[in-house]
């Protein structure tokens, strides 16, 4: 299996949970290859309630929140859920 796959996501501060040691959060996440869009899902859908995800966070709408960039090429590490920039 893939343990690592190319993504790109929209970068927002993190105002949610542990922000001393996780200054941004992730949304928008898109598999850069169409073979990986199940393999991103899998993984996304585990993560839902990590800090790293700007997915379900009441706080504040994301609609009020410019990212910090967007569009940005990285990498997901599928076994330990993380982001690789």
């Amino acid at each position: 299996m893939t343990k690592i796959i190319d993504i790109e996501v929209d970068i927002y501060k993190n105002y949610f949970g542990n922000i001393e040691d996780q200054k941004y959060c992730y949304d928008n996440i898109r598999a850069v290859n169409r073979r990986d869009i199940e393999l991103l899902d899998d993984c996304l859908q585990e993560m839902i309630n990590s800090d790293l995800l700007f997915i379900n966070k009441p706080i504040t709408p994301k609609n009020d929140q410019e990212p910090v960039d967007t569009n940005v090429r990285c990498k997901l590490d599928l076994v330990n859920k993380s982001f690789i920039f």
